[in-house]
């Protein structure tokens, strides 16, 4: 989980019915809307009563560019509805109501957690494999290990802008190809986050974290979600990946890349921005989020 882009709500108590809103210039569209209107309607019959409140989205990541833009959404506006209502709510039923963590509980853990997560996954005959499009889940899928992020290690975000933002019926064809994945591919995965992106964070390790996220990229299924990907994409994270000092790699699904590195590491952070600049591509930096929102206090009217 990254500190920014962030996802920035406002909300009011008030008579009137309760009404969710995007503030100019921010990227809370059509497709949010809906979502979020479905989940505070679960919030209402789960109250049994009328909502009532106003809640501004004031900022919040491009959806569909693996920010888990979405999920944030909708939880900080049922967490913002439900504090706008005076309701106790527990994290797990506002999770139920969200909808959310159709395929990863890694947004839904996340946005309460911050840190590095991983997932436990759903079972293989719990539901069908696809998006989280496909509806909500009958579980979310467990948390395996939080990890908190090394302190000094900076995080480079980068846009590439013919990019393609993957959703819908082009989501799920990509889920559906899954059948060139092998199960060597799926081993090698796995043990490339078990004894690679996980200890490379628990222990500062930037060329054990690099390395990782290399062999995850050449794997599995995060390798067909870079195939999916216009080259650009993938040539711009090759070239990437050949820094040293810098472990790269794609957000779920695409098309964001992101590069990790020191902040003491001055001839990355310049590498970094140089291959940018070559490739006209828009490069911020920002952090790990160190925790998430897992101290507010739902019953607050303030």
């Amino acid at each position: 989980m990254i500190e920014r882009p962030a996802t920035i709500l406002e909300w009011i108590q008030s008579g009137d019915p309760v009404s969710v809103t995007g503030a100019a210039g921010s990227e809370f569209n059509a497709e949010c809307s809906a979502a979020v209107e479905e989940a505070i309607k679960r919030l209402g019959i789960w109250a049994g009563t009328k909502l009532t409140g106003s809640v501004t989205v004031r900022a919040c990541p491009t959806i569909h560019h693996g920010y888990g833009s979405k999920t944030a959404i909708i939880l900080s506006s049922l967490t913002a509805v439900a504090s706008a209502n005076s309701l106790t709510i527990s994290r797990d039923e506002l999770c139920g109501l969200s909808g959310r963590g159709g395929t990863s509980g890694i947004g839904i853990h996340g946005h309460f957690l911050g840190g590095l997560i991983i997932d436990g996954g759903h079972r293989q005959d719990a539901r069908p494999f696809g998006p989280s499009s496909l509806g909500p889940p009958a579980d979310i899928p467990p948390l395996r290990h939080s990890v908190r992020f090394p302190e000094d290690w900076q995080v480079a975000i980068i846009n590439v802008p013919d990019g393609r933002a993957l959703s819908g019926a082009i989501e799920r064809a990509v889920f559906r190809d899954r059948a060139r994945i092998t199960p060597s591919e799926v081993n090698t995965a796995i043990a490339s986050v078990y004894h690679g992106v996980l200890p490379a964070v628990a222990n500062t390790d930037i060329d054990l974290l690099r390395e990782s996220l290399f062999s995850l990229s050449r794997h599995g299924f995060k390798r067909l979600e870079i195939a999916a990907q216009p080259k650009s994409v993938s040539s711009a994270l090759h070239e990437l990946h050949s820094i040293p000092g810098v472990a790269s790699g794609m957000s779920s699904m695409g098309p964001t890349i992101f590069a990790i590195h020191s902040e003491l590491d001055s001839a990355a952070r310049s590498e970094i921005q140089r291959i940018s600049s070559k490739r006209n591509l828009t490069t911020t930096w920002t952090r790990a989020a160190a925790s998430g929102v897992n101290d507010f206090d739902i019953g607050a009217t303030e």
